[in-house]
């Protein structure tokens, strides 16, 4: 398989996945992988799996330590809700429930007075501070 093809099905693929409703993007994926042949046992669906299962193993270690863990992480879960409906479901919800919360956060955000946006922004930084110092003391 040629690159571009590859690349071009990522594409592909991606534009499907956004153009899909919240709340059930992850199972138009499960259902399209079924229907491109992918329902039984094959070597592209083991290695799916194999993938995101490494991946959320990578995640994991990654969320203790700097770097993209928590992205990461629901990648390799997005890859395991294309092969199994139960995980592709809970993802679903799991979107829905992150969605409700980051609009809330962004109205909270936006309806406080600059103070407390200062205060808040004091709290995040005191905080990444504490476990920066907390990584650097278990590791050295």
């Amino acid at each position: 398989m040629s690159t571009a093809r590859t690349v071009g099905k990522l594409k592909e693929s991606w534009r499907l996945f956004k153009e899909s409703e919240p709340g059930s993007r992850f199972q138009d994926r499960y259902y399209r992988r079924q229907r491109e042949g992918n329902s039984g046992l094959n070597p592209r669906k083991v290695l799916n799996i194999a993938i995101g299962v490494l991946l959320i193993l990578a995640g994991a270690f990654m969320v203790l330590a700097p770097g993209p863990g928590w992205v990461t992480f629901f990648v390799g879960f997005g890859m395991i809700g294309g092969e199994f409906r139960p995980v592709a479901r809970a993802l679903d919800r799991i979107e829905v429930a992150l969605r409700k919360l980051a609009r809330w956060a962004r109205d909270a955000w936006t309806r406080s007075p600059v103070a407390v946006k200062v205060l808040i922004c004091a709290l995040i930084l005191l905080c990444a501070a504490a476990i920066g110092y907390g990584i650097y003391y278990f590791l050295f």
